[in-house]
């Protein structure tokens, strides 16, 4: 009898061929998780932008809606901190005093200005980080500055968004 020399093959994989595809799956998973990591960080910076662009349209679309104010330049210079008008603000009998800005009823245009000064910086430092704003008037043109923190690689830098318009 004649015995065959001839080894067969192994079939299926081998522990070599499943070390390797697990190495490389691994590889790819960890390449997906920084992705979604960095597009999380990407989609907080454009939400902050988007809400600095919604302020400065908000502050000049308040400009535009009081024409008498405007045209005495109460809006010309915004920066710093603002306080609330006088017709708004009441001071009870033990000396605390409440702001309501929905009571406008007694306003003058200056105090209305004031007062959408005052409500839009409040709304800057609430809603951006390290938030800042300045409107200026210059040649015609209103020029609005939106100023925030951002985190970048480590690195907190300032934000500018700023948008200009002829009123």
């Amino acid at each position: 009898m004649k015995y065959s020399a001839s080894v067969s093959r192994a079939s299926g994989f081998t522990m070599i061929e499943l070390l390797v595809a697990v190495v490389v799956f691994s590889i790819g998973l960890i390449g997906i998780a920084g992705m979604q990591a960095t597009a999380l960080g990407l989609t907080h910076d454009s939400q902050v932008t988007v809400r600095a662009s919604n302020l400065t349209a908000d502050i000049l679309e308040k400009i535009r809606l009081n024409p008498t104010a405007r045209r005495a330049g109460h809006y010309n210079d915004i920066s710093g901190t603002q306080t609330a008008p006088s017709c708004v603000t009441t001071t009870d009998a033990q000396g605390d005093t409440t702001t309501d800005p929905s009571n406008t009823g007694a306003c003058t245009a200056e105090e209305l200005a004031q007062l959408d000064a005052w409500l839009w910086m409040e709304e800057i430092s609430d809603s951006l980080p390290s938030g800042s704003g300045e409107v200026k008037f210059d040649n015609d043109i209103y020029t609005v500055t939106v100023t925030w923190k951002e985190k970048q690689n480590g690195t907190v830098v300032d934000q500018t968004y700023q948008a200009g318009t002829y009123l």
